[in-house]
């Protein structure tokens, strides 16, 4: 089964082939608000790369935020392009759930203007609603949690595999 990964919601634009469960390659860069740019000419670059068509994509899986709502048009918009010209399955996670994966922990994406988007999560499922706070009352959140592990954006996501894995997983 092909396996094409795309997170576009983010600052961090990652779009990654897997082939049977294994990763055969992922592009992340920093976005720099270029995803809708980017996105289609490095899938075609990885699918170029391992001579692989685009029809040949078997399921899709794309986050759906919380983060930049254009950035999230973007995969999701690729996607259903996909779906109108292949069979292919689209499945969205959310990408704080992404991020979690299965392991017990917060999940933290920088939100702007002094504020996060935070969730905990453990073995896959979230133990409460998302929510968007003001960075001061993250301490106060974490009184909550405090054998969780925290998954943050801008530490923990810059190894891809730990996204694609943490998604996989959870899907």
């Amino acid at each position: 089964m092909l396996s094409l990964i795309m997170d576009t919601s983010n600052q961090y634009l990652m779009v990654s082939l897997y082939e049977d469960d294994q990763c055969i390659e992922t592009i992340q860069e920093l976005g720099s608000q270029r995803q809708s740019e980017n996105a289609i000419p490095y899938l075609a670059s990885l699918l170029e790369k391992h001579q692989k068509e685009f029809l040949d994509i078997d399921e899709m899986i794309i986050t759906c935020g919380p983060g930049s709502y254009t950035g999230e048009r973007v995969a999701m918009t690729i996607a259903k392009t996909l779906s109108v010209i292949s069979p292919v399955k689209i499945k969205v996670i959310s990408s704080l759930a992404a991020y979690a994966g299965k392991q017990k922990c917060v999940s933290v994406i920088d939100a702007r203007s002094q504020k996060i988007f935070v969730c905990a999560y453990e073995c896959g499922k979230p133990l409460i609603h998302e929510q968007l706070l003001p960075i001061s009352n993250f301490m106060e959140f974490m009184k909550d949690y405090p054998k969780a592990k925290r998954v943050l954006l801008d530490i923990n996501y810059r190894s891809s595999a730990y996204i694609v894995n943490g998604a996989l997983r959870v899907i």
